[in-house]
């Protein structure tokens, strides 16, 4: 299940869906991610959490800079 909010210049986006355990079958995972910016720069991450664990299991970041002359994109 997915959830979004979007305006001009911020997006949130929320789901929680199943993760493969070869164990256990499936594990629930929660993600959330959001996004500011403009139409020159801009700003995101991205966080993944393991409930049953309660851990972190994905976290990214990402800068964004549009200009006439350069596109250049850093994501961690």
């Amino acid at each position: 299940m997915e959830l979004q909010h979007l305006s001009n210049y911020t997006g949130i986006t929320g789901c929680i869906g199943l993760e493969g355990n070869l164990e256990k079958g499936y594990d629930p995972v929660l993600n959330l991610s959001g996004l500011v910016g403009t139409n020159i720069l801009s700003l995101g991450g991205n966080v993944a959490l393991d409930l049953p664990t309660r851990t972190i299991s994905k976290l990214n970041a990402g800068l964004g800079l549009n200009t006439d002359f350069l596109v250049a994109s850093l994501t961690m």
